[in-house]
């Protein structure tokens, strides 16, 4: 039920990056990075990190790509709010890591190939929370874009609310992922509707229901399923769903 089956890249959106190692490109965990977090100021924090990509080439010819990131993050009282941007660019050393990502189009087949080497990418996403008591409610938004020969930059944003009945809290939560590159009907949304119990101040159990329905151009499928590989769309215009269940112990 995780927003990111659409959202900080998605299976088929911007992008599936070989030297990011993730088909979320966007939400990914770096090595090679280095990363400041600010201390709070009232409830404000400012982070920024640098990565450098492609490390285990080795031919001097070929030049290595790097990224950058920065955020703003304020969480005070009822209200959290976060602005962030993102940026990839590609070097030579990916020249031949080309992947198949499905953009069809008038000049392309279901399954385009889009080339890296010497492109970039970027994205930004903002969010914003409020409580109202018992009642939660959150918002994001994202665009990603990029110079890639088939592009796949889109719009994205997500809907959520959270709402306390006693030891129970109810969750729903709508995403909705733009066309790719501007290519009609190759977007996709997505529906999770969830429950958590607490038996105690450090457990819960839990159940989630999630239905992805994609554009008849478009096979996003829940990236986020499990270690063990993704609930994958079966080919174009698919509508993949799931149950979850769970239990979570804080020691």
């Amino acid at each position: 039920a995780d927003n990111r089956n659409l959202m900080g890249g998605g299976a088929t959106g911007t992008s599936t990056t070989p030297i990011m190692g993730s088909v979320t490109s966007f939400d990914n965990r770096w090595a090679d990075s280095v990363l400041y977090t600010s201390p709070s100021m009232s409830g404000f924090k400012a982070a920024a990190a640098y990565a450098a990509v492609a490390e285990g080439t080795t031919l001097n010819s070929q030049t290595k790509g790097r990224a950058w990131s920065l955020a703003g993050m304020y969480d005070n009282g009822p209200l959290t709010a976060s602005l962030a941007y993102e940026r990839h660019s590609y070097g030579s050393a990916i020249a031949n890591s080309s992947i198949a990502s499905p953009n069809p189009g008038t000049n392309h087949a279901p399954f385009a190939t889009v080339t890296y080497a010497g492109k970039s990418e970027k994205a930004w996403k903002l969010g914003v929370g409020y409580s109202f008591g018992d009642l939660m409610v959150n918002g994001v938004y994202e665009k990603t874009s990029d110079d890639f020969v088939t592009s796949l930059g889109h719009k994205a944003y997500t809907l959520g609310a959270k709402y306390k009945i006693g030891s129970n809290d109810l969750k729903l939560a709508y995403t909705k992922a733009g066309d790719a590159g501007g290519v009609s009907q190759t977007g996709a949304k997505q529906w999770a509707l969830g429950v958590d119990h607490h038996m105690s101040k450090r457990t819960k159990v839990f159940a989630q229901y999630v239905k992805l329905s994609n554009d008849t151009a478009a096979s996003y499928g829940l990236t986020g399923a499990a270690a063990s590989g993704a609930v994958a769309a079966q080919g174009l215009d698919a509508d993949p769903s799931a149950w979850s269940f769970g239990m979570r112990h804080t020691f």
